[in-house]
């Protein structure tokens, strides 16, 4: 049973409790006891809460009040009464109604209710529309005052609404991303609804759950709810705020307020000639003049300005009226026909088809247009017929939910179990939960898992939060929603502060690990050295208190054997593996299955974007930056807050501190502030060298060498040394003169000057190496803050080459311009990155630029490209990224096929499984597990020895690159109970060590093989088919009844390809590549001179 605030269960209470209206019921009780919640010790029931004996209320004819609640003891609101907590006794006194109100019984309640209500739309896509009617748009990213209260009368509450503005996605339209109500009597109070953390609002800078609830002596009460897609201020002064998931924005004022504001919306007079005022008396005809005067805070960058895009012409939004856009509307015998006598449906068409021609159709902002006719609809009582399908404007909702177009727009919530007050009950649209499900913040859970209220405001089970502003004090909400609080401090190099929304114990210190092309390093205690190798290594590890935490880099060699730099940076958090990798393209795995960028796990505990030329990845305490110049970055807090149940970014954490200081073990060092013992083993000795010290992180079994160039390390000779170190090459990193010089006073040139020059003697041919350390610098000064003249790409041979539809940028912020930017609130950093950049009317969808048209979907914290399909973990169900909504269907594996995944893919694939080697080198394990396979080298792919049932065969590839430069070959070794089957890219065919003659088909009594001149094909008679194509490519195709019999490097074919990430002796690999090398043929010979 869940209890109150102030109270506990009692499996065995008394039926008759002490109340306000009859503290001694208790002991007059003649009824047998009731499992109850009862009020705790000197606490009574006030109505439905319990609260202090001194904060009773007061009796008066019969009925019991709360403190200061007012009421009129007449019909006709000429005595007004009011329950005075100091006396315990109601005052009255001679009053009456306002003008533009009138007295009138509302929900069962005498009052004075406004006359009118007018409102305020500030539409995401459409004309804003001020309270007395007047449209006007405009193009700004600043923070503006939407409405104030300019009336003297001191009977009305004081109030502001301001909103901040930013471009996303479209240039051509600002798109609000945070609303701000401010309250200013009689004690100022602050709430803010953040695009980025929808459903959750900030109080005071503090992020709080739905419904808030606040109500004090003598202020108005405010609730704060989600109420079906929007999220709504209630004021009982008669305010209405209401943002929906688009922050699309409306205000709607009583009539005790006309003429008494101002701002955006307009002065609510009744007169919209007069509503682009911005000084009393003078009145502008000019938009952007009327929009920059109620400019209120200057943001870095904002600006107030007219549409850079032509609007709209007629004939392009008339195509956008028809039945398949926005024609649904008007159409009178369409599902809002009987909406149309008692709402004009022209204006919701007109404003639709302008959404969707701003957004060249682009379905979430068409579909948002519909849904604000269907939400005026409903909250006029009209019934509304289905019309949203799987294939139109299907909505999406979360865990334990489900979509219902007339639900009650008041459900239950954890929050006292009942609906928030002030809620009014209507048939409204959206998502609700689940039977035996509850709303707990933005959460359906079992009503078991629902938390606990402190000072009116709610937190979920297990979360933790502090009392006060100097973190003395920290609470949990544990077992049957009891709160426990304990005495807290601050550890050393930490402060009590607000940061993002979370009052916690913020890290003073932030430790920073660097390596610039897999071979300089710089630890979190700044000590810098260089290593090569090119294999696997621990960067760092430590427990955060919930998890162990890894990060391991894969160095790459070059084509002169050295050190190019990491080629993939892998993330172990708990059971969570993030696989970051550049190329051509930059690849994210998440256990192994692919996904685009940007990525978000559904609590938010993982964040990955692509800005500029980095992927950046963040969650628990870490911050990695992994760079197109083989750069990666970790940066670590001291301490940090984490989180059970993060909604993203900015959500509220239930602190549980931890230092790392101290406890980190890797390539980084220890992070305690002492260079000297960065060279620590965790048994305490310390490395010779940077090599040993390297050589004993490396993630690698013994069948490699991963202990560096033991002493061949590569050397600059003097004449390569000088022509590296001019000012045409690495010298212009130090050039006094050159692009970089606002920058050295910033960063320190000296150490970039070195590995430049190091790296243009031992790295990769031509320019590259020179071009990565040039922008590792420029990329650092930049972080710095400082300036670079972004012509040193013009004087070098380092242009950046940007890919269809984009431009290269110094200074590029990527995420506003992307794809899932127009319907959600980016996780990315504040700063800007050297980069490529949309070109106007196209958006970043993931590696590329596209239309607005052609924008992907958003699918929990997921971004999928338009017709890219996703299918879930079980293969139950497929859903489909279409118009801009997606799409989900049941979907089920035959009876010949299995769920699994296959090259970092989920779907049913068939029982009979592949194991590939594409040309490229690309590696694909049986059961979809996937790296690259190593240049060189004879492996055993699969291997199967079964007595019982008479079977016994053995594949090898055997990959060899024997001389420098050359591209690898293959050659085919099949091991059958007749002997050794080789094949070669000739097409040439060895049985035993004999060659045979050329023909299209071998048989033997185990084994078949077959020539063409596009493959090889070896046939271990129904049981394994190996073939090796004329282009390098290898596949290996098991039948089913091998399943779980086979071992190699191609995996155990059981359907999990996480367990394909192990070495032959079973114990867990940093990659695939590292897998296959531990099953090297020994047996086979090695390149010879």
């Amino acid at each position: 049973m869940i209890c109150g605030e102030n109270s506990h269960y009692e499996a065995c209470g008394n039926a008759c409790p002490a109340s306000c209206s009859d503290r001694h019921a208790p002991s007059r009780c003649v009824k047998p006891c009731v499992e109850t919640c009862q009020c705790n010790d000197k606490f009574v029931l006030s109505v439905d809460a319990c609260v202090p004996i001194s904060g009773c209320g007061c009796q008066y004819n019969g009925q019991y009040y709360q403190p200061n609640q007012e009421f009129w003891s007449d019909t006709k609101c000429k005595v007004l009464c009011k329950c005075d907590p100091t006396v315990g006794i109601v005052v009255c006194q001679p009053s009456s109604c306002k003008s533009g109100q009138t007295c009138m019984v509302d929900n069962g309640v005498l009052g004075c209710y406004p006359t009118t209500y007018t409102t305020c739309t500030l539409s995401t896509c459409a004309p804003s529309i001020t309270f007395d009617g007047r449209a006007f748009e405009f193009l700004g990213t600043c923070m503006y005052q939407l409405v104030g209260v300019t009336s003297n009368d001191s009977s009305l509450t004081h109030f502001t609404i301001n909103a901040q503005y930013v471009i996303r996605g479209n240039k051509a339209v600002s798109q609000i991303k945070d609303v701000t109500f401010q309250i200013h009597n009689p004690t100022e109070q602050r709430i803010t609804i953040r695009r980025a953390i929808p459903k959750q609002i900030e109080v005071n800078g503090i992020l709080t759950e739905l419904p808030y609830i606040q109500s004090g002596d003598n202020s108005p009460k405010i609730t704060v709810h989600y109420n079906g897609i929007v999220t709504q201020i209630i004021v009982d002064i008669g305010l209405a705020v209401s943002v929906d998931h688009l922050f699309s924005t409306r205000v709607t004022l009583p009539s005790t307020y006309t003429g008494a504001v101002n701002g955006l919306c307009g002065n609510n007079n009744q007169d919209p000639a007069d509503d682009l005022a911005i000084e009393e008396g003078l009145i502008t005809s000019s938009v952007v003049e009327f929009v920059k005067y109620w400019k209120l805070e200057e943001i870095s960058g904002c600006t107030t300005e007219n549409p850079i895009n032509p609007p709209c012409t007629d004939a392009q939004r008339e195509q956008y009226k028809a039945e398949t856009y926005c024609g649904m509307i008007s159409n009178a015998n369409g599902p809002f026909s009987l909406c149309h006598g008692v709402i004009d449906p022209v204006p919701y068409l007109e404003n639709c088809a302008h959404a969707a021609c701003k957004y060249g159709g682009y379905r979430p902002f068409l579909c948002n247009s519909i849904a604000s006719y269907v939400s005026e609809c409903q909250s006029k009582g009209v019934k509304i017929k289905e019309w949203r399908s799987p294939l139109f404007c299907p909505m999406t909702c979360s865990q334990n939910s489900h979509y219902e177009l007339c639900g009650n727009g008041c459900p239950n919530t954890c929050y006292r179990l009942s609906p928030p007050s002030h809620c009014v009950p209507s048939c409204t649209e959206g998502c609700y939960c689940n039977n035996g499900f509850i709303l707990s913040g933005q959460d359906c859970v079992p009503i078991a898992q629902c938390g606990c209220v402190s000072n009116g405001t709610y937190f979920k089970a297990d979360e933790k939060f502090y009392t006060d502003s100097r973190c003395q004090e920290i609470c949990s909400c544990g077992q049957n929603n009891a709160l426990i609080c304990q005495n807290h401090v601050c550890g050393l190099n930490e402060e009590c502060k607000v940061t993002q929304g979370r009052l916690g114990c913020q890290s003073k210190i932030v430790g920073r690990c660097t390596v610039q092309g897999g071979q300089h390093y710089k630890t979190f205690d700044g000590h810098e050295f260089d290593f090569h190798g090119t294999c696997t290594y621990t960067l760092v590890k430590f427990n955060n208190g919930k998890h162990n935490v890894s990060v391991t880099m894969e160095n790459a060699p070059n084509s002169r054997g050295f050190v190019s730099g990491p080629k993939s940076v892998t993330v172990q958090i708990g059971e969570n593996n993030v696989r970051m990798e550049i190329g051509s393209e930059c690849t994210l795995m998440i256990k192994n299955e692919k996904y685009n960028l940007p990525y978000e796990s559904r609590n938010g505990q993982i964040r990955v974007n692509k800005e500029g030329n980095n992927m950046i990845f963040r969650s628990f305490g870490i911050n990695l930056t992994f760079s197109y110049t083989r750069k990666i970055k970790v940066e670590l807090l001291n301490s940090f807050a984490m989180s059970n149940e993060v909604p993203n970014s900015f959500a509220r954490s239930t602190m549980v501190e931890n230092s790392i200081a101290r406890n980190t073990e890797g390539i980084c060092g220890d992070f305690n502030g002492e260079l000297s013992d960065d060279f620590h083993f965790p048994n305490g000795s310390i490395a010779n060298d940077p090599a040993q010290f390297g050589s004993f992180w490396a993630v690698a079994g013994d069948w490699t060498d991963c202990k560096g160039c033991k002493g061949t390390c590569p050397q600059c000779s003097p004449e390569e040394e000088k022509k590296a170190s001019s000012n045409s090459k690495c010298g212009l990193i130090r050039d006094p003169l050159g692009p970089f010089k606002d920058c050295h006073d910033v960063v320190s040139p000296d150490t970039y000057l070195k590995d430049c020059v190091n790296d243009m003697c031992t790295g990769d041919v031509g320019d590259q190496a020179l071009c990565r350390n040039l922008q590792a610098y420029a990329e650092e000064c930049q972080d710095a803050g400082a300036i670079v003249d972004g012509l040193w790409r013009n004087i070098t041979s380092c242009s950046l080459p940007c890919p269809a539809n984009s431009h290269y940028e110094q200074c590029t912020k990527t995420c506003d311009y992307s794809c899932s930017g127009l319907v959600a609130e980016s996780s990315c950093t504040d700063r800007c990155f050297e980069g490529c950049e949309c070109d106007v009317g196209y958006l970043f969808d993931g590696n590329k630029c596209v239309t607005l048209g052609q924008c992907g979907c958003l699918y929990n914290g997921r971004y999928l490209m338009a017709d890219e399909s996703v299918v879930s973990e079980d293969c139950s169900q497929r859903c489909t990224c279409q118009a801009g909504s997606v799409s989900c269907l049941w979907y089920n594996c035959m009876e010949i096929e299995r769920c699994q995944l296959r090259d970092g893919i989920r779907g049913c694939y068939s029982r009979d499984s592949e194991c590939t080697i594409s040309s490229e080198q690309h590696f694909v394990t049986f059961d979809g597990a996937s790296g690259m396979y190593p240049s060189e080298g004879a492996f055993v792919m699969a291997s199967s020895c079964n007595i019982t049932r008479d079977w016994c065969f053995s594949v090898v590839v055997d990959t060899r690159k024997c001389q420098t430069g050359s591209s690898s070959r293959k050659t085919l070794h099949v091991f059958t109970s007749e002997g050794l089957i080789t094949a070669n890219g000739a097409q040439e065919i060895w049985m035993n060590g004999q060659h045979l003659q050329a023909q299209d088909t071998f048989l033997f009594d185990s084994a078949r093989v077959m020539v063409s001149s596009l493959n090889v094909t070896i046939e271990v008679v129904d049981l394994i088919t190996a073939v090796l194509h004329a282009d390098g490519k290898v596949t290996l195709i098991a039948k089913e009844k091998l399943a779980r019999d086979l071992f190699g490097a191609c995996g155990n074919f059981n359907g999990d390809g996480n367990d394909d990430l192990h070495l032959d002796n079973g114990t867990p690999a940093s990659s695939v590549t590292y897998a296959i090398y531990s099953w090297t043929a020994r047996y086979f010979s090695t390149c010879l001179p």
